[in-house]
């Protein structure tokens, strides 16, 4: 894959890298995007960790690593916190959710598809490729007709919950 040396490919390979390796320090990241072609600077390197929220946790092993995002729970809760983070808005976002082939078109308010994508784009959903959106409308590619059916039962049940009043 070829990428261009921008700030937004360099954000993308720092969240790559994070999320698939054991990244202790900042110079162990700064050689790893050394060797996907990105040269950055101790200082820009500390913004760019700042602007994803990677934050340094302590690793089953005792070991400090950094971390991106949403963590992995460690009683297996990670469905059930995608599916909490999710209803949050989609209840008043959804209009409607149908399958064509190994699609799922949900359709919006207007202007909420591309906020909905973000939100499901940083997530680790099981069968979903990736997303498209426009302005009302959010395209889910699927890995198959089966997972499409599946993701569309699925956002049909979260969009379908009540949000949690605060007490």
């Amino acid at each position: 894959m070829h990428r261009p040396p921008t700030r937004a490919a360099r954000l993308v390979a720092i969240e790559s890298i994070l999320t698939h390796n054991v990244v202790e320090s900042q110079s162990m990241l700064s050689k790893m995007l050394l060797g996907k072609g990105f040269k950055v600077t101790q200082a820009t390197l500390s913004r760019d960790l700042d602007e994803l929220c990677a934050v340094k946790v302590r690793l089953r092993n005792g070991h400090m690593a950094y971390r991106v995002g949403r963590m992995q729970d460690q009683d297996g809760m990670e469905a059930e916190k995608i599916e909490h983070q999710l209803s949050r808005g989609f209840s008043t976002l959804i209009v409607s959710v149908a399958c064509a082939g190994n699609i799922v078109v949900v359709h919006t308010i207007d202007g909420a598809a591309q906020y909905l994508a973000t939100v499901m784009d940083k997530q680790e959903i099981d069968n979903l490729l990736g997303t498209l959106a426009g302005d009302d409308t959010l395209l889910l590619i699927c890995a198959s007709e089966e997972a499409a059916v599946h993701r569309s039962k699925w956002l049909l049940d979260i969009a379908s919950k009540e949000p949690r009043q605060r007490k």
